[in-house]
């Protein structure tokens, strides 16, 4: 097993992010160039994922060993054409597709009531945070498919696909739309050694959210949603170490066909059960951040909003946490959001 006291969980393994300039995804660059991964900084802005770039190569080597190198895309997730290519740039520049894809880049739009919202709102949500995030994931799948590698996929969705939050509702639509997305992408790439989950965060404090809404009624949502009373920060830690990608739970088409007939026989199985059988994963964390991942066997574990602030978990730590669930090559671990 890896030294968690030296990092390098993720040595030799290559992270795409998209979002990289700022907020969860910035913090999320950060945490893994921690544990030695090679970065893909994804970003619509480049200068802004220049300057998260900046940040990760001030991070002390995580051990000993040659540091990795990263590199800085400017990527808008709602070209098809240019998605593609940025993938083939990856294999390229690293020799290798990308292992790992957090699809962080997103929107939240202008605070509107559904009666009020121009229909703009609605396609410009829709675009980015669906059809932007499927474009990556699809390509992401479609290099590991090509290579006979497997990997693993977070999306960010949201709390606010399981609750009613006015003025948002097209946000809230967007973000139970990638919920659904990756419920059913866990399931079709199984077989292909692709493990695919979502995060859903509360309230936590990015340029997005700080944006996104007018004075006072910031903190008013804070005081309706977070039991601790104020908004989760990115960079926030839970313990002193990050929960990180173990090589050895990424799936690999490699370890041969037995392994894959196993995903595929567990995936009938799966479908011939009712929803409510299905035994889930779900973790709610203070601070306001609640993640929720279903695996084939696993414990309900919960963490009591009233507890110590110190264990709110970190944005980063939480997509490692969910990348790490499943470790046998003959589990299936799928996203499915725990009840509201």
């Amino acid at each position: 097993m890896a030294d968690l006291s030296s990092g390098g969980l993720l040595r030799g393994r290559v992270a795409l992010v998209t979002g990289a300039g700022s907020g969860i995804g910035r913090s999320t660059c950060v945490a893994m160039a921690r544990e030695g991964a090679g970065l893909v900084l994804a970003d619509i802005n480049e200068s802004s994922a220049a300057e998260t770039l900046s940040l990760v190569e001030a991070v002390p080597a995580p051990g000993p060993g040659p540091r990795p190198h990263h590199l800085v895309l400017r990527l808008d997730v709602t070209d098809e054409d240019g998605v593609d290519a940025a993938l083939r740039e990856v294999r390229r520049h690293f020799g290798q597709p990308a292992d790992v894809l957090v699809n962080s880049a997103g929107i939240m739009g202008p605070m509107a009531l559904l009666l009020d919202l121009d229909v703009k709102a609605m396609r410009d949500a829709y675009k980015i945070n669906v059809e932007g995030t499927f474009l990556v994931m699809r390509a992401f799948a479609r290099a590991l498919k090509e290579a006979g590698r497997g990997g693993a996929v977070v999306n960010l969705s949201s709390v606010g696909k399981n609750a009613c939050f006015p003025r948002r509702g097209h946000y809230a639509a967007t973000k139970g739309a990638v919920s659904v997305l990756t419920q059913t992408a866990s399931r079709e790439w199984a077989p292909l050694g692709i493990r695919v989950n979502a995060v859903l965060p509360g309230l936590v404090d990015t340029p997005m959210t700080q944006n996104g809404a007018p004075p006072g009624v910031r903190e008013e949502a804070v005081k309706a949603m977070a039991s601790l009373g104020r908004m989760a920060q990115p960079e926030d830690r839970r313990g002193d170490r990050l929960p990180g990608v173990r090589p050895e739970q990424l799936h690999d088409r490699r370890r041969g066909p037995g392994v894959r007939r196993h995903l595929r026989r567990h995936l009938r199985t799966r479908a011939s059960v009712s929803a409510s059988a299905s035994v889930s994963t779900s973790t709610s964390v203070s601070a306001s951040l609640s993640t929720s991942v279903s695996a084939s066997v696993s414990p309900s574990t919960s963490v009591s909003a009233s507890m110590s602030a110190s264990l709110s978990m970190s944005m980063s730590a939480s997509l490692s946490t969910l990348m790490s669930v499943s470790a046998s090559a003959g589990r299936v671990a799928s996203a499915r959001a725990s009840p509201a």
